[in-house]
């Protein structure tokens, strides 16, 4: 059985504000790669606190580098475009408005971190997408949302598996991830959270929303029975290469759905569903619930014989240092066209 580590929901809402890590590239799991490598030679890594940072013109933006096998000292650091940000010393500064990816190179190895430059103007102004579709829909079953967005949908939501601390827990399996730090902007443009995890070094990796809330999981039925009516939204950014596999549970069954490739957990293999792109900008997906429910995922309106179940889970592989970031899940009815 797969040991759980509670993951405080406080303290993944504090991930929004923050940073995020990024490390080397073996991954049991999948054949895809990091984006920060390890040198084959003398055995030399290197990581960021941040993948990903968002600053204004004339900003600075501090990234410190986590080196093993080498002193700090001989880091080399570079941007692609100096136009647009530079970087001494890992100290990247805003120049134009645009994006940069900032290298920290040593001997062989590498990490990286996309920066985007925005306007000084409108780093104080909201981006928030109220008018965004997704949020004009009904019927909503929430699994991630920040706090903003939920006021566009409060009359509509049926039911909140978001972690609560109480009866609905966010855990990760054996210490497979540990907290990430985030920054920038949300799928919806506000300056709030999102759950950010960076796989840990044991080789594998996974974690589950879980409730104790039978009444919760009876309300998913009204999905089940109207299949063609519902689909699940979900967003996730990478800079990364690497495969993710997300997966629903049910009174019996589970729907699985793979983005950004083939994904490999013991001896079955999962289409991907989806590609993404590693550029760090946020990618949206509408699932339809019928393809999930085919997979065998059954919800019912009697689980008198559950006390808990793990209505959201995802794996990453086992590269330490890949990041999983992800916002805006939850199941809904989309307006009609």
């Amino acid at each position: 059985m797969k040991l759980r580590k509670f993951l405080a929901f406080s303290l993944m809402a504090a991930v929004a504000f923050s940073m995020t890590a990024c490390d080397d590239d073996d991954d049991d799991d999948s054949s895809s790669d990091s984006s920060d490598t390890t040198s084959a030679d003398s055995e030399i890594s290197i990581s960021l606190d941040q993948s990903s940072a968002s600053i204004a013109v004339g900003e600075t933006l501090s990234l410190t580098p986590t080196v093993s096998g080498a002193d700090e000292s001989e880091i080399v650091w570079a941007s692609s475009d100096e136009t647009i940000a530079t970087v001494e010393s890992g100290v990247v500064t805003g120049v134009a408005e645009g994006t940069a990816i900032i290298t920290a190179t040593v001997d062989d190895a590498s990490a990286k971190c996309l920066v985007t430059v925005t306007s000084a103007s409108s780093s104080d102004s909201s981006s928030s997408e109220t008018d965004a579709a997704s949020l004009q829909g009904s019927n909503y079953y929430l699994f991630a949302l920040d706090a903003t967005s939920e006021t566009y949908i409060a009359d509509e939501i049926v039911t909140d598996f978001r972690p609560d601390n109480e009866n609905t827990f966010l855990y990760v399996w054996e210490s497979t991830y540990e907290a990430g730090t985030a920054s920038g902007k949300n799928f919806y443009g506000e300056a709030e959270e999102w759950t950010s995890l960076v796989v840990t070094s044991v080789g594998w990796s996974g974690f589950e929303i879980c409730t104790y809330d039978m009444d919760l999981v009876n309300t998913l039925a009204e999905v089940y029975n109207n299949a063609s009516d519902y689909v699940l939204h979900f967003a996730i950014k990478s800079t990364d290469e690497a495969a993710h596999l997300f997966y629903l549970n049910g009174l019996s069954g589970a729907g699985y759905f793979a983005l950004g490739g083939d994904y490999t957990d013991g001896s079955t293999t999962y289409s991907n569903y989806s590609d993404i792109t590693r550029d760090g900008e946020w990618n949206e997906f509408e699932i339809p619930m019928s393809y999930l429910f085919d997979q065998g995922l059954i919800y019912s309106d009697d689980n008198s014989d559950l006390t808990e179940l793990n209505v959201f889970c995802g794996l990453s592989g086992g590269t330490a240092g890949v990041q999983l970031q992800y916002d805006a899940v939850f199941i809904y009815k989309p307006a009609a066209e």
